[in-house]
């Protein structure tokens, strides 16, 4: 069992780096990170017993326990090697190497915007600012789920036809595309003001507190559900920076069985 869990989380990640997404990727390294902390915390006396080789687990006539060195240093071997072959895969893309080469505008002072979109985030910086100043005509009940495209157009930044392509192309007379504000968060303002917003930020409330009432319980089952619906918390969150659609199966199905389990674990 736990070598057919721990093949399908290998097969995960492999399968996540090639697809050179940048949101997916940060989404996922946060969540995750985040929750490997909060467990490597809550169990660092466990871990440290095992890396001293301490978890008593040789038994009378049995293997003996690893040496503490090869322990230490095996694990530390396959994280780097983990890590090197990661970003090896990603500098494989010139678009996505992109987040290290432009890195020097940042530190030479060039802003946060500038940067964002010099590595291809040009449209999406413009389209978020429009969408947030469709919020700041219509900030109480918005203009209506899915109507925020026909706002848009009449409020991107005047900076956004002179640096993208892309965003001069939309503005274009002969343009068809229908623009979106692909930020979860600012169509939600956008399209259904402070009310809508507020209602949905009290539904994610609810699903934490139930990923944290799971993820602390003894019984493994629960622990293990709560423990999902905590990564997949975190990684909404972040995912919502990047694309603005709740068609995500994924998110629904955890969330489903969050509030199921709350019920019935």
């Amino acid at each position: 069992g736990r070598f057919l869990e721990a093949l399908l989380l290998a097969l995960g990640i492999v399968t996540l780096l090639f697809t050179y997404s940048r949101g997916g990727l940060a989404s996922w390294l946060v969540s995750a990170g985040l929750v490997v902390v909060g467990l490597g915390l809550r169990n660092r006396g466990r871990i440290v017993a095992w890396l001293l080789g301490r978890d008593h687990s040789a038994r009378p006539g049995g293997i003996r326990p690893v040496p503490v060195f090869l322990r230490v240093a095996g694990t530390a071997a396959a994280v780097l090697a983990g890590a090197a072959a990661g970003v090896w895969t990603l500098a494989r893309s010139q678009y996505f190497a992109l987040v290290w080469t432009r890195l020097p505008r940042l530190l030479t002072g060039a802003g946060i915007i500038r940067y964002l979109a010099s590595i291809g985030g040009d449209i999406r910086m413009a389209l978020a600012e429009a969408s947030w100043r469709v919020f700041q005509d219509y900030p109480l009940l918005g203009v209506g789920l899915g109507q925020s495209g026909f706002h848009l157009l009449d409020r991107i930044p005047a900076w956004a036809g002179e640096t993208s392509a892309l965003t001069a192309e939309l503005l274009s007379p002969w343009s068809m595309e229908y623009p979106n504000p692909k930020n979860l968060w600012l169509r939600l303002l956008a399209e259904t003001g402070l009310v809508g917003s507020l209602l949905y930020v009290v539904f994610l409330i609810l699903m934490l507190a139930n990923s944290l009432r799971l993820a602390t319980t003894r019984d493994r089952l629960a622990k293990a559900v709560g423990l999902a619906g905590l990564m997949t918390w975190i990684a909404w969150l972040l995912e919502g920076l990047t694309l603005d659609s709740f068609a995500l199966p994924t998110i629904w199905l955890v969330f489903c069985l969050l509030s199921q389990s709350a019920v019935v674990l």
